[in-house]
């Protein structure tokens, strides 16, 4: 008898017919994905992919995961990645080379596309791009956990179509780190999830239940994003008066007794 396919969204395969094919990336951005369930899967920063192919009617959409939430998260409008802490090796937040997302970024620029128009971090620059794409193997990473021992592939840039010829530096390459706020929200969260965790809460939970609520309660991505980069801000969390944040232990707590 033939055994059903796994439903876990770690067993999933990337593109299907996303091989060997001509394509425009119509977008590219920044974002926290979930792989479909937060509570059990966590967020972590991503590289969205909106893909138009020949001959179907509708877009799809490609996520490569692009690192660790704790050091990186996505700019309010998407177009940037930034750091937001130090990780183990007292270095500010990178995309790690062995990254899904570093893979296809690279995948770009060793196909033809001009590397000093990504120096500025905003990848909108790649929007409208025709690319030809084909699928590969995904490496399998050692600590990496939910592998199995299924091949997984990922879809990659194997062409560059687009003529970039006269390609020159535009303002889009310009860093921008300038990020909008939403604190009502982030307080409102923030508070939430003190509540929940009768009092206390660490620093590396506070993102995921924070997005695992604003998911669930269908708050837009524009004000979600804004809301988790004001929760990554060990500034903000110092100045509010509505609880004590202690960066030595990186936990919250609330002024309320529990």
């Amino acid at each position: 008898m033939t055994q059903p396919i796994s439903l876990n969204p770690e067993t999933y395969t990337q593109g299907g017919f996303l091989d060997d094919v001509d394509a425009t990336l119509t977008e590219l951005r920044f974002c926290l994905w979930d792989y479909g369930d937060a509570q059990k899967y966590g967020v972590s920063p991503a590289l969205r992919v909106t893909i138009e192919t020949e001959g179907y009617d509708k877009s799809v959409t490609q996520h490569y995961r692009a690192g660790d939430s704790k050091f990186l998260q996505p700019s309010n409008d998407g177009k940037n990645l930034l750091p937001v802490s130090m990780n183990k090796d007292h270095k500010h937040g990178t995309l790690r080379e062995d990254s899904n997302a570093s893979r296809f970024i690279r995948s770009l620029v060793e196909s033809g596309f001009p590397r000093h128009l990504l120096d500025g971090g905003d990848i909108s620059v790649v929007d409208g791009t025709k690319v030809h794409l084909i699928s590969q193997l995904q490496p399998k990473r050692p600590g990496l956990s939910g592998q199995g021992d299924k091949d997984k592939q990922i879809v990659l840039v194997e062409k560059i179509l687009s003529d970039f010829t006269n390609a020159k530096t535009s303002d889009k390459t310009k860093k921008s780190t300038t990020v909008s706020s939403d604190e009502d929200l982030a307080s409102k969260y923030i508070l939430k999830i003190l509540d929940r965790e009768k009092g206390s809460v660490s620093m590396d939970d506070l993102v995921q239940k924070a997005f695992a609520f604003m998911i669930e309660d269908k708050v837009s991505p524009k004000e979600r994003n804004e809301a988790i980069q004001k929760m990554a801000d060990n500034d903000y969390l110092l100045d509010s008066e509505k609880w004590v944040f202690n960066p030595k232990k990186k936990t919250l707590e609330s002024i309320i007794p529990f």
